[in-house]
């Protein structure tokens, strides 16, 4: 078994541009920290951002995981939303108007992640929202969604979450300071 301890701990140079930013800017890397290896005595080096940006890509995989099987088996429903942050100041604003409409046609939200991103053209602020829930059919899909009168945010059936997962793992960390770059539910349910 592998011992590693704190070896050395750098702060990098300069300010962080990331901390009065509105979050278009990415995040950038504020430390490095070196560990030694006890038994080898090998060095490995990693910043803040590389840490932030494997525990984002950890949440991605653990949900792809964990509804991958009940995905193929029909037994869920993936959807994957995109709300723009100029509207939804918070994820759980947005979570709530979902959750909202999902609860009146009694669907169950099982879990989400979610991750903060800026439009390549417009360099506007919205969330990738992926979230599983009890199995919807098309036609309630278009009740629920068809309807909308607003331009907020927009919504799909994920066909493909490995895909959508390798897609956000790339991008890069935004938000500014006292906002959060991902997250996901406490937990991750199955279908009752």
């Amino acid at each position: 078994m592998n011992d590693y301890r704190l070896y050395k701990f750098e702060p990098l140079s300069g300010k962080s541009i990331n901390r009065d930013n509105l979050g278009q800017i990415p995040q950038v890397a504020n430390y490095r920290k070196h560990f030694v290896n006890i038994e080898t005595g090998v060095i490995s080096q990693i910043t803040d951002l590389q840490s932030r940006k494997f525990k984002r890509n950890k949440y991605l995989d653990n949900f792809v995981k964990f509804y991958e099987k009940l995905y193929k088996e029909q037994r869920v429903s993936i959807l994957s939303f995109v709300a723009m942050e100029s509207h939804y100041d918070s994820i759980s604003k947005f979570l709530n108007t979902i959750n909202k409409k999902l609860s009146r046609k009694k669907i169950e939200k099982l879990g989400y992640v979610w991750v903060r991103d800026v439009g390549d053209i417009k360099a506007e602020l919205h969330f990738h929202i992926l979230l599983a829930t009890s199995r919807i059919s098309p036609q309630i899909f278009n009740e629920l969604f068809s309807k909308k009168t607003h331009s907020n945010y927009e919504v799909q059936f994920a066909h493909h979450p490995k895909g959508l997962k390798a897609y956000l793992e790339k991008k890069e960390l935004y938000g500014s300071k006292g906002k959060r770059a991902f997250g996901k539910s406490r937990e991750f349910k199955t279908v009752n």
